[in-house]
């Protein structure tokens, strides 16, 4: 009986770990990360809270004949001026990058000019070293 009732007292602090942990996770932005901060005198530490990097993205024109220019043009926040940006395409159930990039100005704005042969609706995204775009759907026509 004595052995029944450890495992019965393991068995809920075990799962009550589990609940507390993943309760603690879900408060937690899925977007930021924090740092700690510790004041002068090394007493007591306050969180900071720092953003993520994002990508935003646009498309322009979104209907293009084959090989004509388009422009994918976007916002890199929270990334340092220099960031190389790259075009990726959704090809075969997967993101393939495309041979085209730039790298972001000082205010994180990143232009990159774009052509494609192949006819169809078509996904595009950019993509830094940290962080992924939304996809834009360009649609190639003959």
């Amino acid at each position: 009986m004595r052995v029944r009732s450890q495992v019965v007292r393991r068995s809920v602090a075990g799962v009550a770990g589990v609940v507390l942990a993943l309760g603690v996770a879900a408060a937690l932005p899925a977007n930021a990360a924090t740092a700690e901060a510790s004041g002068s005198a090394g007493a007591g530490a306050a969180a900071v809270s720092v953003a993520a990097p994002t990508l935003s993205i646009t498309g322009k024109p979104t209907t293009v004949k084959v090989w004509q220019q388009f422009v994918l043009s976007g916002k890199a926040t929270g990334a340092k001026a220099g960031t190389k940006v790259v075009v990726q395409r959704w090809e075969s159930n997967k993101w393939v990058t495309f041979p085209a990039s730039t790298v972001t100005t000082k205010s994180g704005a990143y232009s990159i000019r774009v052509k494609s042969g192949r006819v169809g609706a078509q996904y595009y995204r950019t993509a830094t070293a940290k962080v992924a775009s939304a996809a834009v759907k360009i649609t190639v026509v003959k």
